[in-house]
């Protein structure tokens, strides 16, 4: 019942216009392009877990901070080579499902 809810909220969101973005791939050793996905809305589970709630009869919910637990020096990414630019990994850029 969750999965007919999750395609009944998301039914309405269209791809558009896909655009893409750089990445560091431990595999290949270097930076590779990824294309962006339409982010799934999924507000409609705080709606099924309060409806939830509200039969327990439960008045607070029971919050957590984990911010303790996070370091502060985390790196941006793991690459050991500067990021290029979009335009240049572009001209790199071959895609397997681009059969000509």
């Amino acid at each position: 019942m969750v999965a007919i809810i999750e395609v009944n909220e998301n039914a309405a969101i269209a791809p558009g216009e896909r655009k893409m973005y750089a990445v560091y791939s431990k595999a290949k050793a270097g930076w590779v392009l990824k294309k962006t996905h339409v982010k799934k809305d999924y507000g409609y589970r705080k709606n099924i877990m309060a409806n939830i709630l509200n039969r327990i009869v439960i008045q607070k919910p029971l919050s957590i901070d984990m911010t303790e637990y996070i370091p502060d020096n985390l790196p941006k990414n793991i690459a050991p080579v500067p990021k290029p630019s979009i335009d240049e990994l572009m001209k790199k850029h071959r895609s397997r499902m681009a059969m000509s």
